[in-house]
């Protein structure tokens, strides 16, 4: 009788399990969102060319003889960290600026001497606007202001006729100095990536030079 019972009983089971089978939920991988790093480290090198000036009528004897300055190319190197906000970008950046040899001229003795101009060193507040961007870069306008300080004093050269001459730096060692640029952005990875930069970079309101950079990039 019990095993008629138990019979009867596991039947049913079976005929129940086979009707209404039991189902388990497939296990499935729930992306995980990465947010885009907001920090960016930029190390770079870069150079500039400041443009001719001066004539022979800006001629004085012995106060402004050498009175024609060649244009020439200073190099330099920067550092520079910011926070990106979306489309904004702040930063600080620090730059040293090697300086480079201009020749000046004097237009009436056709005598010439060229000059190491004095390094400097120059600090930036930095905003930026992302004009396109995507996964693997950005481009971005640029706009920086700061100082710039004149490292050590001018020394006294020998023309190439054989005078003794001083060349007057600017009058103050500190000064304002501000750019206008485009900066350009491409990620190798998630946190590595090169950085290009072109500016118009102003100092003392009467220096203006164009600079470009290039550099890489540090993002976390």
């Amino acid at each position: 009788m019990n095993k008629r019972i138990s019979t009867i009983i596991l039947m049913v089971l079976w005929a129940a399990a086979t009707l209404f089978p039991i189902t388990v939920p497939a296990a499935r991988r729930i992306p995980i969102k990465k947010k885009n790093p907001k920090f960016a480290i930029i190390l770079y090198g870069g150079a500039g060319y400041v443009p001719g000036s001066g004539s022979a009528s800006d001629y004085h004897f012995m106060q402004n003889d050498f009175c024609v300055k060649k244009g020439y190319v200073p190099f330099g190197a920067g550092l520079g960290i910011g926070f990106n906000m979306k489309s904004l970008y702040a930063g600080l950046e620090a730059a040293f600026n090697l300086g480079g040899i201009r020749r000046y001229e004097d237009p009436v003795e056709f005598d010439s001497v060229a000059v190491r101009m004095q390094k400097s060193v120059t600090s930036y507040l930095v905003l930026g606007l992302a004009l396109m961007k995507s996964k693997k870069g950005r481009l971005a306008v640029q706009l920086g202001g700061g100082m710039d300080l004149l490292l050590g004093d001018q020394k006294t050269y020998t023309s190439a006729n054989g005078y003794r001459v001083y060349i007057k730096p600017r009058e103050n060692k500190l000064v304002f100095a501000g750019f206008l640029g485009a900066a350009f952005e491409h990620m190798i990875s998630r946190n590595f990536g090169w950085h290009f930069h072109l500016r118009c970079v102003m100092k003392d309101a009467k220096e203006f030079m164009p600079a470009l950079g290039l550099g890489i990039s540090c993002f976390f």
